[in-house]
């Protein structure tokens, strides 16, 4: 075997070998949390017809009531579709105290300035990339902006947003 051969088998058999050899790495101990106990969802816009008593349109809302606190997670794409379907569910707009609102698109924030201006008591959650007119308006109207960064955020105790 000529030394050319030799010597390129030499520094290929460590390099394959190398790639055989897997590399040990820590695994990410998932942190505890509670179990999400007395959680409630109630979709309140949706563009899927199901009760024929309530109104369908592009967008989405949902309320999530937890222990005594009530969530709107965004507001459809129109006012007058989200106040008519939370009458039908007996929803009290001003019973809710905090709206997040998953990403600009108006099929998820076409409601929230009817919703503001029955309850502008509330504090908004949105991702930081929101427009600052956007975020002007939720203030004009007198509710608090809250910005979501890239990391998780704790909303409030055993509620995030990621």
């Amino acid at each position: 075997m000529s030394i050319s051969i030799r010597l390129c088998l030499l520094l290929l058999i460590p390099l394959v070998l190398a790639g055989c050899i897997e590399e040990e790495t820590e695994e990410e101990i998932p942190k505890k949390t509670e179990p999400a106990e007395g959680v409630k969802l109630t979709i309140l816009y949706d563009n899927n017809p199901g009760d024929p008593n309530l109104r369908s349109a592009w967008g989405f809302s949902c309320l999530v009531q937890m222990k005594g606190m009530n969530l709107l997670f965004d507001t459809g794409g129109d006012w007058r579709t989200l106040e008519h379907n939370m009458r039908e569910l007996r929803v009290d707009p001003r019973s809710i105290g905090i709206v997040l609102l998953s990403h600009a698109h108006g099929d998820h924030t076409g409601g929230l300035g009817g919703f503001l201006a029955v309850n502008p008591n509330v504090e908004v959650w949105l991702p930081g990339s929101f427009p600052p007119s956007f975020k002007r308006s939720i203030s004009q109207a007198g509710a608090i902006v809250r910005e979501i960064g890239p990391d998780p955020v704790e909303i409030r105790p055993n509620l995030f947003s990621t």
